[in-house]
């Protein structure tokens, strides 16, 4: 028979205390922890944080995990009383989680302090066609931006009716278009009338909406132009097949995780849906005006922007609404923030905040929404716990610079990039530019 010695015995209660606190330390809804306090609440980047628990010997696990706002952290130390944990950049405010041996304990919320918010311009300099490297190239007001799997950064250059290319090593080329037009065919050979909207595929394909065309293009890698869908030229409003459906003055594009193509189609005031088979319906909008709902229910005026994030919930910058929203995979449309007219600038709670012509936004990987306030001239961000704030942006005009020094004329597109960068078509400067946020 197995004997038990002295030392176990001691060690058999603390353990069952240990297990008995951290199931208390939660409620059944996940709530936070009534036994975990947290020292600073508030902070910057690589703050030093103390986590400290009522009852609880964090010492007895060397498998503790630290995530602020589900970004994880470096554990600096673990003794019997506390953690010590740096708060990771660009976590953002949220809980503070703690995981010890697959059971997680809920903290209060730490306060993320913005330490480093700069403006500057990656290409660009004056209106006219270029093909340099950054400062020294050209564009004439670019509309739009996405970015490829392999960090190239394509622009809608609206102005020349170009669709342009920037490579990760900053030198500027023309991907395809020459003249005003409507004309397929490999990369000077085709032609644009006002590409708005752009964005990418995981195969490298470029697409396009072609404004004043009233169609979506497609771009393949080497720079071949087809028409994906729509009728030359022609404004309209028709569902179905690629080659019959109409569109009336489309702004804006964004792809899901399986392919399907969503539009705003601004004079028609609807989001429609394009199949990777080419089949183009209404995914929600009707007429003119404000209402949220499902499906053709719901309502927009001048939807221009679009989004999507992982789960593949789209999100409109419903442009004359004042308003940002959000569709559903099922096309339940809801309102994000905003409060619509009268129109004007103000922070706070999304059910408070103020647009003054919200033209553009992008998702990021954790939840944050950032909106391109055209009238404004500011870059707002929209937290996931549904606060507004603006991040960058002081009056009309071009200034690079940390946060509110900056300045842009006639704000666009956005995307966001890798390592918390943010790009921005600066179309009224004719310039890109990026904004990092720590």
């Amino acid at each position: 028979m197995k004997t038990i010695s002295k030392i176990s015995l001691i060690k058999i209660p603390i353990i069952i205390l240990f297990m008995i606190s951290m199931v208390a330390s939660c409620n059944k809804d996940g709530e936070m922890s009534d036994y975990l306090t947290i020292s600073p609440t508030s902070g910057q980047k690589n703050t030093l944080v103390t986590i400290e628990g009522d009852g609880i010997n964090f010492g007895l696990s060397d498998t503790a995990q630290v995530y602020f706002n589900n970004v994880e952290a470096t554990v600096i130390s673990v003794t019997e009383s506390k953690i010590i944990a740096k708060v990771p950049t660009r976590s953002f405010t949220g809980p503070v989680t703690i995981t010890i041996d697959g059971k997680e304990l809920i903290a209060p919320t730490f306060t993320y302090l913005l330490s480093d918010i700069n403006v500057s311009t990656i290409a660009g300099s004056t209106n006219g066609i270029a093909n340099l490297n950054g400062i020294d190239a050209k564009f004439y007001t670019p509309f739009d931006i996405a970015i490829d799997t392999n960090g190239n950064i394509f622009v809608a250059d609206s102005g020349n009716n170009l669709i342009r290319k920037i490579a990760p090593n900053g030198d500027v080329t023309t991907l395809a278009g020459s003249t005003t037009g409507f004309t397929d065919g490999n990369n000077g050979a085709a032609q644009f009338n006002s590409p708005r909207g752009i964005t990418t595929d995981n195969q490298g394909n470029v697409y396009v909406v072609d404004a004043n065309n009233h169609s979506i293009r497609k771009i393949t890698p080497t720079g071949n132009v087809t028409t994906f869908a729509g009728t030359s030229g022609t404004a309209g409003n028709t569902d179905g097949a690629a080659n019959i459906a109409k569109f009336n003055s489309p702004e804006s594009i964004t792809i899901d995780s399986q392919g399907n193509l969503f539009v705003a189609d601004k004079g028609n005031h609807r989001i429609r849906k394009i199949t990777p088979a080419g089949i183009v319906s209404t995914f929600a909008g009707s007429t003119s005006g404000y209402a949220d709902g499902a499906g053709t229910d719901a309502k927009f005026y001048n939807p221009y922007g679009l989004d999507i994030d992982s789960s593949d919930n789209i999100y409109v910058a419903d442009l004359v609404n004042h308003r940002i929203r959000k569709i559903t995979p099922d096309a339940v449309v809801t309102t994000v923030a905003g409060v619509g007219s009268p129109t004007g600038y103000l922070d706070g709670e999304v059910n408070i905040a103020k647009f003054n012509y919200p033209i553009d936004l992008a998702v990021d990987e954790l939840g944050n929404i950032f909106v391109s306030d055209l009238f404004n001239h500011k870059i707002r961000r929209i937290s996931p716990e549904g606060m507004v704030s603006t991040i960058a942006g002081d009056s009309f005009g071009f200034n690079d610079g940390l946060g509110s020094e900056a300045k842009f004329k006639n704000l666009a597109g956005l995307e966001t990039g890798k390592n918390g960068v943010l790009y921005i078509a600066d179309r009224g400067n004719h310039k890109i530019r990026k904004l990092i946020i720590e």
